[in-house]
């Protein structure tokens, strides 16, 4: 057993410095994997199964109904809707970017999950169990991707968070009631929710927003069913990795230091990050967001109000933003507006 631990613990070092990597994309081979097979019997013990390899997958799903409340799913409910639920490619998304961090798996229920290697003693891993315990989880603002557990093991730390679906850009135009009311709605709360709490995300880009539905990306014209999801009115938007998070105490100046490391890539990347002087990461986030909502595919037609709106969020003079609060309160103005002249379609 000491043997064990030892060899265990000198595998969680070496593979430390490789996921510590987990940003930088390299091409699939086996020393993606490699390094989790030493982990199997541990994540086992938590009834996780790792995946092998990036195939298809046919295995029947047992939930297949889907979450009423998509940031407290049950035991008995699937994490997200599915167009296809008993044949998903495990590939997309995550493995079409694979990185040493990040491994899929099934959970007891045979539901996909993603799980993250983040080092125990990482910023990274306090701001997510901070955000997705209570009292944070049982507010409705909160908008981090469901956290199924933390699991500790030596130096490193696992993150099991249910698998959601990447937003897709430029298959569909919505309309203003889903681009505006949904999904300009719940990320600009996200985002208040988080500054409120002095959590600044800083790495706001289209691959770190994911909404809880999972459709195959080879479909070339509208699905029926992913049209029926959104009308629903059941879609809800999710924040995921928080490499580059920070909490700012009240107390602290809101100003940090930037740098290569820190921030989204362009066009996402505030300007002032590269700068070389301190800046406020919270209207960082603010210029990230908004141009993540002209990069989700906005519809065809918009009025001038949230055209100001987004072009104020993006504006490159950081102190001209509005906070992601002032952002959100401004946005239900124009929605209500909009609803009450009945020009959502």
């Amino acid at each position: 057993m000491l043997l064990l631990l030892v060899l265990i613990s000198g595998v969680t070092i070496a593979f430390c410095v490789l996921w510590a990597r987990h940003d930088k994309p390299f091409e699939f081979d086996h020393n993606t994997i490699d390094p989790w097979r030493h982990f199997r019997p541990f994540l086992a013990k938590h009834s996780i199964a790792l995946y092998e390899t990036p195939e298809w997958d046919a295995t029947p799903r047992s939930p297949v109904v889907v979450a009423q409340d998509a940031f407290h799913p049950q035991d008995t409910e699937n994490f997200c809707f599915c167009v296809f639920p008993n044949m998903q490619r495990t590939g997309s998304g995550v493995w079409a970017n694979p990185t040493p961090a990040i491994q899929l798996a099934l959970d007891q229920k045979g539901r996909e999950v993603v799980i993250k290697a983040v080092r125990r003693d990482s910023s990274e891993r306090d701001i997510i169990e901070r955000l997705a315990s209570s009292p944070l989880r049982d507010c409705p603002e909160n908008h981090t991707i469901p956290v199924l557990s933390i699991l500790d093991l030596g130096s490193v730390t696992f993150l099991v968070q249910a698998r959601w679906g990447h937003c897709n850009r430029g298959r569909y135009v919505p309309s203003l009631a889903f681009w505006a009311g949904t999904v300009q709605h719940q990320l600009l709360e996200g985002l208040a929710f988080m500054h409120g709490h002095r959590i600044a995300h800083g790495d706001i880009y289209p691959e770190n927003i994911l909404w809880n539905c999972r459709e195959i990306r080879s479909l070339d014209e509208p699905c029926p069913k992913f049209e029926k999801f959104k009308l629903s009115g059941a879609c809800r938007m999710a924040f995921v990795d928080f490499g580059r998070s920070v909490h700012i105490p009240d107390q602290v100046d809101t100003c940090v230091f930037g740098g290569p490391d820190y921030g989204p890539p362009p066009p996402f990347r505030a300007p002032e990050i590269d700068n070389g002087f301190p800046f406020n990461p919270f209207a960082a986030d603010v210029f990230s967001i908004g141009k993540v909502f002209m990069h989700l595919n906005p519809p065809s037609e918009i009025s001038a109000a949230y055209q100001d709106l987004v072009a104020e969020m993006t504006s490159l003079t950081p102190a001209a933003r509005p906070t992601a609060r002032a952002a959100f309160e401004r946005l239900k103005i124009l929605n209500q507006r909009e609803r009450h002249e009945k020009r959502w379609e």
